[in-house]
């Protein structure tokens, strides 16, 4: 993933916790023609938790980006087949609120 998109990722699950950057099940955003974020989530019965996202240092996201966010965690919701969902409070206001609103979408589908 360096060489082909300059991004540096190592999936940390097997690491010690000490050795961990960004987290056990911490996974890479895809938009558009790059990666723009990591999200650290886990499914465990019926709710997807968020506990983290980072941005890429250069993204700051803008309202196309957002929406984008909040259509595809609709979308990622559905997939887990998830009843709830819980976003840390730690996660900055507008990438939370995305990830919210596509979540109330997909739960009232």
């Amino acid at each position: 993933m360096l060489q082909l998109f300059d991004f540096d990722y190592i999936w940390e699950v097997y690491k010690p916790a000490p050795q961990r950057r960004w987290g056990y099940y911490a996974l890479p955003i895809f938009y558009r023609d790059r990666f723009v974020a990591r999200i650290d989530s886990r499914l465990e019965k019926g709710t997807w938790t968020i506990a983290n996202w980072w941005w890429e240092q250069d993204i700051t996201p803008d309202a196309t980006l957002l929406a984008a966010l909040a259509r595809a965690s609709s979308r990622f919701l559905h997939y887990l087949h998830a009843q709830e969902i819980v976003v840390n409070e730690i996660i900055d206001s507008p990438t939370r609120q995305a990830l919210l609103a596509g979540a109330r979408t997909a739960l009232v589908e």
